[in-house]
């Protein structure tokens, strides 16, 4: 094995497309450009095994040709994290309005990374975060999914609704201190 292309695209690339607002091409990058949505018999492994590069056939030890290793943490590490966030929770996710702390989920997704019954779920700080959206809507553009209702769940297991989509304090400090458990985000 003389070596596997893994990215189409750096990462830094990748991450400005995200970030000037060119969504529909950053998605379509991504199909081919990133490792989760590569085909595995041309990545040549489990696209669970990501890494930051494979040994090739010039190393000198054989033993390790097309093993792939992973680089402790890189900028493209560091830029990939980035991606994944602003994906997640848009921009920024925590602003102060009038004053006080909110707590603003702004996700950029397409439709078909929902899965089959219209969710997509992630960890957020100490919250498990759950976006709800049964007509796999994008959640940028035009005709997207908007958020219609949170509820946020405490240690206790209170369950907090919220019309909307702004999270006040004093929820919103209390997810940032990691006292709420569960965010659930509805979208219609």
């Amino acid at each position: 094995m003389t070596g596997v292309q893994t990215c189409a695209l750096p990462i830094q690339y990748l991450l400005e497309i995200l970030r000037s607002g060119l969504y529909d091409e950053f998605f379509e990058e991504i199909r081919t450009g990133l490792i989760p949505f590569l085909d595995p018999k041309v990545y040549g492994r489990s696209t669970l095994e990501n890494c930051s590069f494979i040994a090739s056939s010039v190393n000198p030890d054989k033993n390790v040709w097309g093993q792939g290793f992973v680089a402790r943490m890189s900028g493209s590490n560091a830029e990939f994290i980035s991606m994944w966030q602003y994906m997640m929770m848009g921009d920024k996710p925590f602003r102060m309005e009038d004053g006080k702390l909110c707590l603003i989920l702004s996700p950029i997704l397409p439709g078909w990374l929902f899965d089959e019954e219209g969710k997509i779920t992630f960890k957020f700080l100490k919250s498990v975060v759950t976006y709800y959206n049964p007509s796999r809507k994008n959640t940028y553009g035009v005709d997207r999914a908007v958020i219609t209702k949170i509820k946020i769940t405490d240690e206790d297991g209170e369950i907090i609704e919220l019309e909307g989509d702004i999270i006040a304090c004093p929820y919103a400090e209390q997810i940032r201190e990691g006292r709420m458990r569960y965010i659930d985000v509805y979208m219609i």
